[in-house]
């Protein structure tokens, strides 16, 4: 409900997107939007762990980085901690606030309906994994209860074999 009354409010022509355990990189913003060419509608870059986390957080860090480093040019969505979006196009959909997590993929897909999202490794967002086992199991248990939601439904049900992020063995 943030998101849909933010991007109503704002009167930008970019809205950029990070999370409260993110440091962003010093030309983060910059790169981002002189990404952003035809057609592009989004443009997002990676996800790195920073150096000052316990062997968990490199764990979780290192598992995604990889996957980070595999990305195509153009992806299918990418996570809100790393997105900087057109806000004429942001205000053309809605976060599902049904979902209490993956809205991001949700919207993602919807984005990606109407332009191009473009992947940029330059610009970079240092995140803080979960920190305990307990808090990572939590986190990936509700995105399991809410995957249905997402991925059952004839908007996004051919994405269910996976993508760029999420490969289907996951």
């Amino acid at each position: 409900a943030a998101y849909n009354h933010m991007i109503k409010k704002v009167n930008t022509p970019y809205i950029a997107f990070t999370h409260a355990d993110c440091v962003v990189d010093k030309n983060w913003l910059k790169i981002l939007i002189s990404s952003f060419e035809d057609g592009v509608v989004a443009v997002g870059g990676i996800t790195k762990t920073p150096k000052d986390v316990n062997k968990l957080q490199i764990l979780i860090g290192r598992e995604l980085e990889e996957r980070y480093h595999n990305f195509p040019r153009f992806v299918s969505r990418l996570p809100l901690m790393n997105l900087c979006v057109k806000t004429s196009v942001a205000k053309k959909i809605s976060f599902n606030e049904n979902l209490v997590v993956a809205q991001e993929t949700d919207w993602g897909y919807k984005l990606t309906r109407i332009g191009k999202m473009l992947y940029n490794s330059r610009a970079i967002v240092w995140h803080y994994h979960r920190a305990t086992l307990a808090g990572f199991l939590k986190q990936q248990y509700n995105y399991g209860k809410f995957v249905p939601q997402v991925y059952l439904n004839k908007e996004n049900f051919g994405k269910i074999k996976g993508d760029h992020i999420s490969l289907p063995t996951m």
